[in-house]
């Protein structure tokens, strides 16, 4: 590209390269390079290239010297000017055409359609190569030629894919049951017309083609589709009634069945339905679980309907003589066989409606596709029993197959989770094993919800990734230049240089009273606060001398300098930030000498300006305590500002309640010349002013309370609204739910909200109106909470009022959503075992299900208590001609009946013993028998997936055992060594699940890092002499380098003469130190809290004796590299610790002739 990026200069195709200047000499790049179709393309960067030429030292040379080079890259330079400007030149007005296009390149287009010039050569040579058919066939061809991501086409497709579902139950019906019904000729005509237009429109559907380049010249098209889906269109909708007319030639008697028969042909378009939803959950920017239940759904529906169809084709198939057989009898205009299920069933099935008889089939195709089995209706002959069998094997797999579906996307949907729970339990069982006060546990318990409220489990640093490195970097800088030109250091810098700072920046979250970083500790990161409020605080944390907000930034001087923090700041609510490290800018910086320079020049200007004003502050300096009461002004000022968020100046705003109380904030009243009453009113507007915390234990108890008596008047509304069973218990105890259900309503008021960033909200104000605008807030409640109970007191008698009651109180159903929310606010918190909440959630579902359809089934046979006489309660022994003639435990016997049959049902068990008799039945109990195998598959399918996730580490840590032990034995290895290293496997496991404790805190911040190891390990080394006095900003860096180890009873740690550079720390366990050479003979024993080996911390010195593990031992082990990677920011650290090293060990390591680890070093100020 030119490089105001609207032209073209060149293009360049495969086995071209670029960039081999930036590669050789490490420059600037020469041009702008951008794709101009999809591009595949190898990349190779110079540290790769690098590694490479270290094992061959000539090309190596050969490089090296090319990239000193500076004339031949001058060279290059102007070679590639003049050549822009040369093409430019030439050609001119090709690229006044390019630019048009490439103006907009990168814009959404809304292109569906691609017209061609006719009288153009690329469109007429593909022609003139035909024979004589092939240009007769090309005429009918459009100069057109529909683009397959064009909207049009999309569109089509839909309503194409939308006609083939239609036509495999329109035609089906035809040829089944309804063959005379002219309508429904005539629409399955105007389908077979779509059809028609679509396969001609196939023919001018764009393609791409093995190289994914769209192919759509008409004649292209055309022959790819002649090609792939031709013959299965034309199969699809080919008039096959016309040759059955041409061999019968008649419309009497049931040759018109015939022809409906032979148009099943039709439901070969099916094939498209499985493509478009293959197509659509292909896509992961789409919903593809919504998608997944609607593609279950229409097949399901689809199953069900051709089971019903072959089910009553099979006993009523057309009559292929002029004669009616014998063995035939008529119903509405089909003739049905004497021994099919048709003449055996005891549902006078002769004088049924045809679509009475459809209901019936489709009772039979539930039935028996959900295994459910009556028995009502049944295989008479021999093709019915082998109907039947097939119809239950294809039930079973089918439903199989939805059931495995369901469980596996589970299991790939909660898989994240799965691992971040594992993760979080690792973290638990660390702080618990290493005897942490509860106050960092709950920190530390406290930010990982936090990062999976916001991140769920993914690393921010990595979402990018996947990018090319250009699309990467326009990405970030977008982000993050902003920020960068905030920085005197960055500002106005080259923009190849911001792209590189941009590329390395990290996002960091910060929950509310932690500390980003420390007073005194070393610095190498510079941060950008995103969002939030930080405060600058004292070395105590007690005085606030400074707030800093959102596009705010500190610490560049330790990003240039890597020197000590100068204050400590702290998160006042949750922050973002973005962190630039001290080796990312040094990588940058690296491409771009000059600035460097400038940025290091700057840099040094402002640290001495700093370092002018302490000097110039030197005497405040010396008076901490006044400065301190100085700064705390500051500080009221920012709490007064805190209490008048909601805007009232007189009083206290509010504040989040501690969970063990519920608090109200202490107000101001009004004194002087008010009257009593008005501060009364004063008092009450003030005191309901207060916000509760959502985690709280009264909050959460109260949601649990108000859930579990959704459950139960769930249960007794639905009971006495369909069974019409009075009862003053059950009405006094839903009246006092009721009152429990308004007093959570004004509880909600006053309950904090989290916005997306996890932050509660404190104003008041803000609390109540968002529970007022909420969609499942204040309005779903107060519809639920209606009396609408007292409109039945308007009239009538105590039958009809209580009738009333009971219909009208159903509106309190709508609590149920209610219920929905609190199991799945419930499965997304972290610190609960899934699989009880989830079994939980199950049980709740199930009970609800069961007693809905029961009561519904009771309600359809005895609708107000009077049972239908051709129902299931009348074949039962329910019906009653006097009311007064049933039992006493009447409503308790048909209930138990109820629920048997819907538990039966929804089980598929199905004894048959009570069935469905009626064509409503019938409709319920078909709806019934799938809805139960759907809810048992979504069942067994969320407990296969949460089982299978909870048990993916051991699968994984299993795998891996055995890879080991295949290992060990292929090199036959002594079986007592092996069954050591399985028997410390095993110990690992069980200890710690497989997870490495040294890299658990990893994706933690830095400062609560460092608070968790400072906790676990100051007590460990401040007992080593060599850091007795070091400061606790060193040992609190030192801390996070400890990595943690275990032995099992009489493994050796250490043997002596072996070569190493690590001391251990006991943290747990005995250790035994063995005499010498001897190693069956213990010297002394070390226990908890004890050390060994820091002489080869600090020399390269062999071990000097044996140490064996006595019990099974935690040690924490230090290496001189990690120890040196800290000393390198604390000189004078480093200087003591080789001080007291000479001391206690220079004359046995000068004995032996061993190098010091630590050696003096000149120091330049």
């Amino acid at each position: 590209m030119s490089k105001d990026m609207t032209r073209v200069v060149s293009t360049i195709g495969p086995g071209h390269y670029f960039g081999e200047v930036g590669l050789i000499f490490g420059d600037y790049r020469t041009a702008t390079v951008r794709a101009a179709s999809y591009c595949e393309v190898l990349m190779l960067q110079r540290p790769a290239l690098d590694e490479v030429l270290d094992h061959f030292p000539l090309i190596a040379k050969q490089f090296k010297e090319a990239a000193e080079n500076k004339n031949h890259l001058l060279d290059l330079q102007k070679a590639c000017k003049q050549k822009e400007k040369q093409e430019v030149r030439t050609a001119a007005s090709v690229l006044d055409e390019d630019s048009s296009y490439e103006a907009t390149v990168h814009k959404p287009s809304d292109a569906s359609v691609k017209v061609f010039d006719v009288n153009t050569d690329d469109y007429l040579n593909p022609f003139r190569e035909l024979n004589i058919f092939g240009r007769i066939f090309s005429k009918l061809l459009m100069s057109r030629a529909l683009l397959s991501d064009g909207k049009y086409c999309k569109w089509w497709e839909i309503l194409r894919v939308a006609v083939a579902l239609i036509s495999t139950f329109t035609i089906t019906l035809q040829a089944c049951f309804l063959h005379t019904d002219v309508a429904l000729w005539g629409f399955n005509y105007f389908l077979d017309i779509i059809c028609y237009v679509d396969m001609y429109l196939k023919f001018h559907m764009a393609f791409n083609n093995s190289n994914s380049v769209q192919v759509t010249h008409p004649l292209s098209t055309a022959k790819h589709y002649l090609r792939t889906n031709f013959v299965l269109d034309l199969l699809a909708i080919f008039p096959t009634e016309l040759i059955a007319y041409a061999v019968l030639r008649t419309f009497s008697g049931d040759s018109v069945h015939i022809y409906a028969l032979v148009r099943v042909n039709r439901l070969l378009q099916l094939y498209r339905v499985p493509l478009a939803f293959n197509y659509l959950e292909s896509g992961v920017e789409r919903e593809t679980d919504s998608i997944r239940k609607v593609k279950f759904l229409f097949y399901l529906l689809i199953f069900i309907h051709l089971l019903a169809c072959a089910w009553y084709f099979n006993a009523c198939p057309p009559i292929t003589t002029t004669d009616v057989p014998a063995d035939r009898f008529k119903t509405n205009i089909h003739y049905c066989y004497t021994n099919s299920w048709t003449n055996y069933t005891a549902l006078d099935f002769r004088t049924k409606s045809i679509g009475v008889q459809y209901i019936i089939s489709l009772y039979w195709a539930s039935a028996t596709g959900a295994s459910v089995g009556y028995g009502d209706i049944h295989a008479n002959n021999v093709n019915e029993m082998v109907l039947a069998l097939l119809s239950m094997i294809m039930g079973i797999v089918f439903f199989g197959y939805i059931i495995a579906s369901v469980a596996a996307s589970l299991a790939n949907a909660d898989a994240q989770r799965a691992r971040y729970q594992e993760k979080l339990t690792a973290v638990k069982r660390y702080l618990k094993d290493h005897q942490s006060n509860k106050n960092l546990e709950q920190r530390v318990i406290t930010y990982y919800n936090y990062l999976w409220l916001r991140n769920k489990g993914v690393d921010p640093d990595s979402l990018f990734d996947g990018l090319p490195l250009s699309l990467k970097a326009d990405v970030t800088l977008n982000l993050y230049q902003e920020m960068i030109n905030k920085v005197p250091l960055f500002q106005d810098k080259e923009v190849g240089f911001q792209k590189m700072l941009s590329m390395c920046m990290r996002p960091v979250l910060f929950l509310s009273g932690e500390y980003v970083v420390r007073k005194f500790d070393f610095g190498k990161e510079m941060f950008f606060i995103h969002r939030g409020i930080v405060e600058v605080v004292s070395e105590d944390g007690c005085t606030v001398y400074d707030t800093m907000e959102s596009g705010r930034y500190f610490g560049e001087i330790s990003l240039v300098f890597s020197c000590p923090r100068t204050a400590s700041i702290r998160a006042r609510t949750n922050v973002d930030m973005f962190t630039l490290n001290k080796g990312s800018l040094d990588a940058a910086l690296t491409h771009y000498p000059p600035i460097k320079e400038s940025i290091y020049k700057v840099a040094e200007e402002r640290i001495n300006a700093v370092r002018k004003r302490s000097k110039a502050h030197i005497g405040s300096l010396k008076k901490p305590e006044e400065k301190a009461e100085g700064a705390t002004p500051d500080a009221e000022t920012e709490d007064k500002k805190d209490k008048q968020a909601n805007g009232k100046a007189t009083s206290a705003g509010p504040t989040i309640l501690e969970e063990t109380s519920i608090e109200i904030d202490e107000v101001q009243t009004v004194s002087g010349r008010c009257c009593i009453t008005r501060n009364y009113l004063q008092w009450f507007l003030d005191s309901n002013r207060f916000v509760l915390n959502p985690d709280s234990k009264f909050v959460v108890g109260l949601k649990r309370v108000t859930s579990f008596l959704i459950f139960l008047t769930t249960w007794t509304i639905l009971y006495q609204a369909c069974f019409q069973v009075s009862s003053n218990y059950i009405l006094v105890f839903s009246y006092v739910s009721e009152a429990v259900f308004v007093f959570e309503i004004y509880v909600k008021f006053h309950v904090s909200c989290a916005n997306e960033y996890g932050d509660l909200e404190r104003d008041f104000n803000k609390v109540y109106k968002s529970y007022l605008k909420k969609k499942s807030g204040f309005i779903l409640d107060v519809v639920a909470a209606l009396p609408l109970d007292i409109l039945a007191l308007a009239g009538g008698d105590n039958k009809q009022k209580f009738l009333a009651l009971t219909i009208l109180r159903l509106i309190h159903l709508v609590r149920l959503y209610r219920l929905s929310e609190f199991f799945k606010s419930w499965e997304t918190e972290l610190n609960i075992n899934v699989f009880h909440v989830r079994m939980t959630k199950f049980f709740v579902i199930l009970v609800i299900v069961i007693h809905f359809f029961a009561s519904l089934w009771y309600l359809l046979a005895c609708p107000n208590k009077k049972c239908k006489k051709e129902s299931w309660a009348a074949y039962n022994g329910y019906y009653y001609e006097n009311p007064e003639d049933k039992p006493k435990m009447y409503e308790l016997y048909v209930y138990c009946d109820c629920i048997y049959w819907c538990v039966a049902t929804l089980t598929s068990t199905g004894y048959g013993d009570i069935h469905a008799y009626s064509t409503v039945e019938m409709v319920f109990a078909s709806f019934v028998m799938v809805a139960g195998q759907v809810l048992f598959g979504s069942i067994l399918g969320n407990i296969a997936s949460t089982l299978a996730n909870a048990d993916s580490g051991r699968v994984s840590y299993e795998e891996k055992l055995d890879a080991i032990k295949n290992q060990m034995k292929d090199q036959k290895l002594p079986s007592k060594l092996r069954n050591r290293v399985i028997s410390y496997f095993d110990y690992l496991w069980a200890r710690h699940n497989g997870v490495d404790q040294y890299t658990l805190f990893h994706d933690a911040q830095y400062c609560l890092q460092t608070d968790i190891g400072f906790t676990i390990n100051k007590g460990l080394l401040t007992k080593v002499e060599i850091f007795k006095s070091a400061e606790d900003s060193f040992l609190r860096a030192l801390s996070l380098m400890l990595r943690p180890v275990l032995f099992m009873p009489n493994d050796f740690i250490v043997r002596q003469g072996d070569v190493g550079d690590e001391m251990y720390f006991i943290y747990r366990g005995t250790v035994e130190i063995m005499e010498g050479k001897n190693e069956k003979k213990v010297s002394k024993l070390l226990l908890e809290g004890d050390h060994f080996d820091d002489i080869n911390l600090l020399y390269d010195v062999p071990r000097r004796r044996s140490v064996r593990a006595r019990t099974h031992v935690d040690l924490h082990a230090l290496s001189c590299k990690d120890l040196k990677s800290v000393l390198e920011q604390f000189t004078s650290v480093r200087t003591a610790i080789r001080d007291i090293g000479r001391n206690k060990y220079w004359d046995y390591a000068t004995s032996v002739g061993a190098q010091e680890h630590f050696p003096s070093q000149e120091t330049t100020v």
